[in-house]
């Protein structure tokens, strides 16, 4: 059967739910649940022939991406609540997901002779990562003030920020939703779907998912060719990096603008401390069951 003759598999759909929940949930990465759910390949395959291929690479894009989107309307007011009450919870839950995936990357490592580079390469990332949260307070960033205000340039930088996600996308064990909360676009995203339900600024609203989704479509082009040579000639060297950022990306979590104004309105709360707690070790638990089905995953591919 010819490539543009091929029916499309509406199976993957349900599976992309997986995906995109996935997407919502900073510290789990979209590379790795589709990885799990068998979608990592045909994603890679589809986008990057996309030009030479173009019927064949969407129709096997369209399922999964209508999963994606399904999956986000069905869990993004859930998400939008519990940052709007209960942030410092929900946080802890991300970073818990953040921490039970480290393992599988620092495996990437293991075994290496630990060198001044490396050192360098992974101190660097961390520090610029950490320090993203600090200059978003010391200079008042408030995305979500632009979105509201909604600047002609806004477009550009949303397409751009999308990059991120689909990037993560590529290399499994990266949440590019974490970057987006670091970066303080995450809940400003997230918060405007409501629109569509009040039907105000509808137009604005779609020109803005239009740009982060074309932005999510050239990081996946753009990463798909990077990181196969970038993996291929200083594979440790990247790792350390991602490792750098993903731990220094902790601290930009917990401190950046958006996180100081809710600390300064509602203050810590004793039960949301402690229900932080609780989410903490769930959220390890979960991820570190997602990393270890991935692993596998890939050594029976490798079999």
């Amino acid at each position: 059967m010819q490539p543009e003759q091929q029916k499309i598999k509406w199976g993957d759909l349900v599976r992309a739910l997986g995906v995109g929940v996935a997407f919502l949930i900073p510290g789990v990465s979209g590379g790795t649940m589709a990885l799990i759910f068998n979608l990592y390949d045909k994603i890679i395959n589809a986008v990057n022939n996309i030009f030479k291929q173009f019927v064949f690479s969407i129709k096997t894009l369209l399922p999964i991406l209508l999963g994606i989107v399904i999956s986000i309307l069905i869990c993004w007011y859930p998400f939008k609540l519990a940052f709007d009450h209960i942030m410092f919870a929900v946080l802890t839950l991300f970073v818990g997901f953040i921490l039970g995936g480290l393992p599988s990357l620092i495996k990437e490592v293991k075994g290496v002779k630990v060198n001044k580079l490396y050192i360098f390469l992974f101190l660097i990332s961390f520090l610029f990562a950490a320090s993203l949260g600090f200059l978003s307070v010391y200079f008042e960033i408030d995305i979500q003030s632009l979105y509201d205000s909604r600047p002609w340039w806004l477009y550009f930088l949303v397409a751009f920020v999308g990059i991120i996600p689909g990037f993560a996308l590529v290399v499994p064990g990266i949440s590019g939703s974490m970057i987006m909360i670091v970066l303080g676009f995450y809940k400003p995203n997230i918060s405007m779907i409501t629109n569509f339900l009040t039907w105000t600024n509808v137009g604005s609203t779609l020109g803005l998912y239009t740009c982060l989704a074309c932005g999510i479509l050239a990081g996946i082009l753009i990463a798909s060719k990077i990181m196969a040579l970038v993996l291929a000639k200083y594979r440790v060297s990247t790792f350390y990096m991602i490792i750098g950022v993903i731990i220094g990306s902790i601290i930009s979590m917990f401190y950046n603008f958006e996180t100081v104004s809710y600390y300064g309105l509602l203050g810590f709360r004793w039960w949301e401390i402690l229900l932080a707690g609780i989410l903490l070790a769930f959220g390890i638990a979960v991820s570190l069951k997602i990393s270890k089905l991935g692993e596998k995953k890939e050594i029976k591919e490798v079999n």
